[in-house]
């Protein structure tokens, strides 16, 4: 089965060049980049500062670029608050601004969190665009899959990070979707999660992360109440290592495994990184093999706030072999049992599976 990739874009055209010279190489390829413009920031999850300020000039010749060498452009208007009914019924012309700029420029697909956007964007030009549910909505049926379509024509789906490895359910939406001409998408190297010593969860702040970041503008409104709340995560995960193996990321040499139920459309996160950075994670999906550092293939969230990149790794202070990870069979305890469902469990108390692993394959006296 042939993989396909979705890249997070920095809109470096020397990164495109890169995708082309990977495309040319291996048999898996990268079909889709996405992102958004500060432009734009408004519409988008992400705060103001963390998007490229590009001209639209050079934004349009960046997605010709993509085009030529048969890549398309995914724009991210994702943003999970967009304001009150009256707020947005007084966007309209706003919105539909940006449309006629988005399709002028051969952008066709949009990645988008509320219904009501992709509702109003439908009724305004119902021919021009495809839509794509975020993983903010966090779809937790199968059935929501049809739900979302019958509401606002979705077709694409970025599933929630935490069925990553859930199989049943997985495999179910796979069904579901190959029955309805739906396309998934697995979110491979996010690694977002709570810990403290006694448990790991779901991120309990990341909802209001993605709330806030759709609102926030500068630096200054991100270290607000001391980095609320991506600082409380950062600080979390670092008090024990195997955290780090709660969290839902796919290693590369996993993607045979969700091929096996029927799911080839891979996401990888990133776009704030350097193009040296998302190069290397990117081929290293695409060659399904990555034996360094787990850490690695994650843009690590320190440097939103002091404007470095993740190229040489500088916050990574400890070392999660991978090729040891998939050699000792961890994503096992899942898929040779797809029944079992982290969510049910309390973690750390009827289930230390992940500290169990830790201890006894990667620990370091």
């Amino acid at each position: 089965m042939i993989n396909t990739f979705k890249v997070g874009d920095n809109l470096d055209n020397a990164l495109v060049n890169s995708f082309e010279e990977l495309n040319q190489k291996y048999s898996n390829k990268i079909t889709e980049v996405f992102g958004s413009i500060q432009a734009h920031w408004r519409w988008a999850a992400r705060p103001k500062f963390r998007l490229t300020d590009i001209s639209l000039k050079d934004f349009e010749q960046h997605v010709a670029l993509l085009l030529k060498h048969r890549i398309t452009f995914n724009y991210t208007l994702n943003a999970p608050v967009i304001g009150s009914s009256s707020e947005i019924e007084e966007k309209i012309p706003e919105i539909d601004n940006i449309l006629h700029f988005l399709f002028n420029i051969g952008i066709t697909d949009l990645t988008i969190t509320s219904p009501l956007l992709a509702r109003i964007i439908y009724q305004l030009h119902p021919t021009w665009f495809k839509f794509e549910l975020s993983t903010i909505a966090a779809m937790t049926q199968v059935t929501q899959l049809k739900g979302f379509n019958s509401l606002a024509e979705f077709t694409k789906f970025c599933v929630n990070v935490e069925k990553n490895r859930d199989f049943k359910w997985l495999a179910a939406a796979s069904k579901c979707a190959k029955e309805n001409g739906y396309t998934l998408d697995l979110m491979v190297n996010e690694f977002c999660s709570t810990s403290d010593v006694n448990f790991s969860c779901n991120c309990v702040l990341r909802q209001e992360c993605y709330n806030l970041h759709s609102v926030n503008k500068s630096k200054e409104d991100y270290m607000k109440f001391g980095g609320y709340p991506m600082n409380f995560c950062m600080a979390g995960r670092a008090v024990e290592n195997y955290s780090w193996l709660r969290s839902r990321f796919i290693l590369p040499q996993w993607l045979k495994y969700y091929n096996d139920i029927g799911i080839s459309h891979f996401k990888i996160t990133g776009r704030t990184g350097s193009t040296a950075y998302i190069k290397k994670i990117t081929e290293a999906y695409m060659t399904e093999s990555w034996t360094g550092n787990l850490l690695e293939l994650w843009k690590q969230l320190q440097s939103i706030y002091d404007g470095k990149s993740n190229s040489d790794n500088d916050y990574i202070d400890n070392y999660l072999n991978s090729d040891i990870i998939h050699k000792k069979g961890f994503l096992d305890h899942w898929r040779m049992n797809p029944s079992f469902v982290c969510g049910d469990e309390n973690c750390g108390v009827s289930c230390n599976y992940c500290k169990e692993f830790y201890d006894t394959h990667l620990k370091r006296n």
